[in-house]
């Protein structure tokens, strides 16, 4: 997943904002109270404490491993993640899954990334600066989409690879909008047609991940 600002936020030494300022993976809250900070990741980069520290320099910009996630921001504000997800054969319900993949557990992150971007660019003092987002998923032509979280019920996902975007996104308020599109368009491309949507509350979420 990758956003972009249409003009550039001028974070000049983005090493040294998040070595002043809590800058790890936001916690999602969600319209009913619970909160989630994406499947298989903490919002703590590396083994918690301060999250700043883990943060590595590069030409240009920062960027931070978190077991097969990758994370890089650079000074002109554009926000990059990659992972890898690997599902290994698992005996469930009686029957047999293999690499299998929820979407939810995908978008999640994408509503991660989101809700970083958002905070960045009002760091750099332009919170409407116009972003625009993409997002592809890669594999190798055997993954199963999960339909249920419990894993019971499964779908071959047709579409080797996928790419949804380039979307444009506004101010905040049209991040919950941009999301839904994404969720839509990420559980369509995995084969899946019927959804549960994530009940999430960006405002409470943009607005606690600022204060940190």
């Amino acid at each position: 997943c990758t956003i972009v600002p249409e003009q550039s936020l001028g974070l000049t030494n983005v090493l040294s904002r998040f070595q002043k300022k809590y800058f790890g993976r936001p916690n999602i809250l969600y319209a009913n109270g619970a909160s989630t900070s994406g499947f298989a990741f903490s919002n703590e980069f590396g083994d918690g404490g301060n999250p700043a520290l883990n943060w590595k320099p590069q030409a240009h910009g920062a960027y931070v491993m978190q077991g097969a996630s990758f994370w890089r921001v650079k000074d002109d504000g554009m926000l990059e993640v990659a992972g890898l997800n690997i599902r290994p054969t698992q005996n469930i319900g009686g029957g047999e899954i293999t690499n299998g993949h929820y979407p939810s557990w995908f978008t999640r992150l994408v509503a991660q990334v989101l809700v970083m971007s958002d905070r960045l660019r009002a760091e750099a003092g332009y919170p409407d600066a116009p972003l625009v987002v993409e997002c592809e998923f890669l594999h190798e032509g055997a993954a199963n989409a999960l339909r249920q979280v419990d894993f019971v019920y499964t779908s071959p996902i047709s579409e080797e690879n996928f790419t949804i975007g380039p979307i444009s996104l506004g101010p905040a308020s049209e991040i919950n909008e941009v999301f839904r599109e994404i969720e839509r368009e990420t559980w369509h491309g995995m084969c899946i047609g019927e959804f549960t949507k994530q009940d999430i509350d960006f405002q409470q979420t943009i607005t606690a991940y600022r204060d940190r």
